[in-house]
């Protein structure tokens, strides 16, 4: 109702009015996930939004900047020595209980030591889940590669979690020949994102450790660390930080060519900023939900496939697809922090 008011208000320009909707949608966005339909404060909210929406100025206040933890930097070239010799025993700035999963399988030793080594460099001293592909069913893997990667993991006191794959048995498309999955999820693409819901669910019921504290999820071939990301939040936000769901913005982009899916399997034209699907925080019961919520709201997505337009060729695509579909048709209670394009470390795409 309010972007109908916008779209048809004579004294607004174009160009201003695309300025405000997306601004908009934000508020709309972190206001109402947080309050059910029925309640009597969402229709004086919705008025309280409207009135948000025709102040900028005030909307550049609302930004959150509170996230420490980026993308990798292509110029940033830490050497493979600083980064294996900077775990630092004695940091302990973080709750031993506190848990990084990291998202992916089997990448090259510079990935690891790039996103263990900035964990343990920055003082993490809790557990950090990874999982790791082991040769079987012809699948062709560089053993002295593997074993230089797992002496390395392991002296960082990583949990390791190896995973046995199997021939891919994909519903809606072809298997490609470089695509491999894991033994007892013949559907599910490894290195595709979707495995680390799966595999969450899992490693999350096994470990004892990690039920106390918080927990990240995050892509260990697209993160690296600035701090120690449960000090940070807790520093920033409070002691309650874990308590919901945060996820993060993606930079403003309607030609995003990676939630195609949206439009084409949803019909979902968005023109706000996606959230990404590389990194969530939270604790483990609530990462377990959510975890449950994706795989669900992915398999919805597979039903669609063989509509018009609707390909599910890209993997990757999938799954932005699937948490965006989830989080704006209200099935996410979540904190979402915004993408400033000033700050660098907000930039985790």
């Amino acid at each position: 109702e309010i972007r109908q008011r916008l779209l048809s208000t004579n004294k607004l320009s174009i160009s201003k009015r695309q300025q405000l909707l997306p601004k908009y949608a934000r508020i709309r966005r972190t206001y109402l996930s947080a309050i059910p339909n029925n309640s009597p404060s969402f229709h004086k909210t919705k008025g309280v939004i409207f009135f948000l929406c025709a102040c900028p100025f005030i909307i550049y206040f609302l930004s959150v900047h509170i996230v420490h933890t980026g993308l990798k930097n292509p110029n940033h070239k830490d050497s493979l020595s600083s980064l294996q010799s900077s775990h630092r025993e004695d940091a302990g700035k973080s709750n031993s209980s506190d848990t990084v999963i990291g998202v992916g399988v089997n990448f090259k030793l510079e990935d690891y030591t790039r996103f263990v080594g900035s964990l343990r460099q920055n003082g993490f001293s809790g557990s950090i889940i990874i999982g790791f592909m082991i040769s079987r069913k012809g699948v062709d893997l560089d053993e002295e590669a593997n074993t230089e990667i797992i002496n390395y993991l392991s002296g960082q006191k990583v949990m390791v979690r190896y995973i046995e794959t199997t021939k891919c048995n994909i519903t809606g498309r072809e298997v490609h020949g470089n695509e491999f999955c894991a033994e007892g999820y013949p559907n599910v693409v490894l290195n595709s994102g979707e495995e680390s819901y799966f595999f969450a669910k899992e490693w999350l019921s096994e470990c004892t450790q990690c039920q106390d504290g918080s927990l990240l999820m995050a892509s260990i071939e697209d993160v690296s660390f600035r701090s120690d990301p449960f000090e940070y939040f807790r520093k920033a936000i409070g002691e309650g930080s874990s308590t919901i769901l945060h996820l993060f913005e993606t930079p403003f982009n309607t030609k995003d060519k990676r939630a195609s899916l949206l439009s084409k399997c949803s019909k979902f034209n968005w023109d706000v900023p996606l959230l990404s699907s590389v990194a969530l925080m939270s604790n483990s019961s609530l990462s377990y939900s959510y975890a449950e919520s994706m795989l669900e709201e992915i398999n919805t997505f597979r039903q669609r496939s063989g509509m018009s337009g609707c390909d599910l060729e890209d993997r990757h695509g999938l799954i932005l697809a699937a948490q965006n579909h989830l989080f704006y048709n209200g099935g996410t209670n979540t904190k979402i922090h915004q993408h400033d394009k000033n700050d660098q470390s907000m930039s985790f795409l």
